[in-house]
């Protein structure tokens, strides 16, 4: 009876380190899957926003080129808002390769 204590005990201190292990990978997993789906979403608005970058409509009257000169000047606006989120995505990155660089995600984050 006292070897199996023993054993169960033994078996019993294995699970410690094992679970630790184990809630460090989940962690890194939710902070990888989190950072893919914010990186798909600044990456969908930039897209939506690239059309009309990329427009060559430059209007044919004073009345078209005024609305296009007020919407282009939103897009500058937002662009301007949105640029501290794209930073927050790098820095974000930066700081999950710099604390695991075994990172099961690292090849997706860089």
């Amino acid at each position: 009876m006292v070897a199996r204590a023993a054993e169960t005990r033994v078996m019993f201190d294995r699970l410690h380190p094992l679970s630790e292990d184990r809630q460090k990978a989940l962690d890194a997993q939710l902070d990888l899957h989190e950072f893919m789906q914010l990186t798909t979403s600044h990456q969908n608005w930039i897209v939506e926003r690239l059309a009309d970058a990329q427009s060559e409509d430059e209007g044919s009257d004073l009345s078209g080129v005024q609305k296009l000169i007020k919407a282009h000047d939103g897009l500058i606006a937002e662009r301007e808002q949105y640029a501290p989120k794209i930073e927050g995505a790098k820095s974000r990155a930066d700081d999950m390769l710099a604390l695991d660089v075994n990172h099961r995600g690292f090849e997706a984050i860089k």
